[in-house]
């Protein structure tokens, strides 16, 4: 939707006040993600109801289809309308088979499944980013344990701290949200795939077993709500935004902060000594 493209048109450097994409230019700016978790889902789909010989030729123009796309050979059509349609037809062209790819599937609860899939990785990203930092924040506090600096309260000099110390608040403060990311998570953790429209299907689909093989917690307890949540993202949303807007705020004004007065991290000409600096 608007929202993801909003996201990789920022990526790759596009102003959204900037003169709009074509179709086909939008399209394309989605990335191999959504593509990616696209062919996931659908292969995802193939288990039930279908023969092994179905089945194989299936996923075997899936993987085709991926590849192309992974190569640039694959261009998506706004006549299609979206990747969905896109996949479909062009698995038509690559099997006789691929027809039977929208069997006991709706493209609602396909495009719930992609939306999850795509959050799921990119709430893993920033957790795996944020572990990173608190790493190297880490390797910092450890390296630099015996240095001295100022403590800012109110914008004035307060007490010496250690700068190891100052570092691992930040660590801290990171843990919090990656906790935030990972709670949010938790809530969207279930398969929707096997919700179809909004009140699932009477054809013997297995959505518990899809939900397992996409790595989900479980399959959805309730369909209409299965298709219909978003709340998920907000969440997703809310703690990105403490960690780009709060957390790394405050990071960039501790930092810039003592260096707007004449005063220095000790360990070379110069010591703090409570609201004071003096020379050694």
């Amino acid at each position: 939707g608007l929202a993801g493209t909003l996201v990789a048109l920022v990526r790759q450097g596009h102003s959204p006040m900037t003169p709009p994409l074509g179709a086909q230019e939008i399209l394309a700016e989605r990335g191999r993600l959504d593509f990616a978790v696209e062919c996931l889902g659908e292969r995802a789909s193939t288990h039930a109801l279908l023969s092994k010989e179905e089945a194989t030729a299936i996923v075997k123009g899936l993987e085709q289809i991926l590849e192309a796309w992974d190569q640039g050979k694959f261009t998506l059509d706004p006549a299609y309308e979206d990747v969905h349609m896109n996949v479909e037809h062009r698995l038509g062209e690559l099997t006789p088979h691929g027809a039977k790819l929208h069997t006991g599937r709706s493209r609602n609860d396909q495009v719930a499944l992609d939306l999850r899939l795509w959050v799921r990785v990119e709430n893993d990203r920033m957790i795996r980013e944020i572990r990173q930092v608190q790493g190297a924040l880490v390797t910092i506090a450890t390296k630099h344990k015996s240095v001295l600096m100022p403590g800012i309260t109110h914008l004035q000099h307060a007490q010496p701290v250690h700068f190891a110390h100052a570092m691992l608040g930040y660590h801290d403060m990171l843990e919090r949200d990656a906790r935030r990311f990972a709670d949010a998570w938790g809530r969207a953790d279930v398969s929707p795939l096997g919700a179809c429209a909004l009140a699932g299907t009477s054809l013997p689909i297995e959505p518990d077993a899809v939900a397992n093989e996409l790595g989900f917690s479980g399959m959805f307890p309730n369909s209409i709500d299965a298709v219909g949540a978003r709340g998920f993202c907000v969440e997703v949303v809310a703690a990105w935004a403490d960690d780009e807007a709060v957390a790394k705020g405050r990071w960039r004004e501790d930092l810039a902060e003592p260096m707007r007065a004449v005063h220095h991290i000790a360990g070379g000409a110069y010591v703090v000594d409570g609201k004071h600096v003096r020379a050694r």
